[in-house]
């Protein structure tokens, strides 16, 4: 697979990961909102970490049998677009020319 694919292949995997993960988090804390009230939007520091009220929110929905909001997958999402996006720039090494 050329570097070309890979770094296409990288910065769909991480645009899409983030876009997961941003429905993921929606889908749980809205979730959680609605039950207990309040705004989905309070909990938007959840999105990027999983500290205090947050891991609060990770527990609750764990106990109703639904997979909790993991950051780690928005986090890696930017670091694979990043890393997808830089080999795009990277130069290409042009082939050796065949001596005569």
């Amino acid at each position: 697979m050329s570097a070309r694919k890979i770094s296409r292949l990288l910065t769909a995997i991480g645009f899409l990961l983030m876009l997961v993960s941003l429905v993921w988090w929606y889908a749980t804390h809205s979730a959680v909102t609605d039950f207990l009230g309040g705004s989905v939007w309070g909990l938007g520091g959840c999105l990027v970490q999983a500290a205090g009220v947050c891991a609060s929110v990770a527990d609750l929905v764990r106990m109703y049998g639904y997979p909790a909001y993991s950051p780690i997958v928005f986090w890696a999402g930017p670091v694979l677009f990043v890393i997808g996006f830089a080999l795009r720039r990277r130069p290409v090494a042009e082939a050796p020319e065949k001596a005569a």
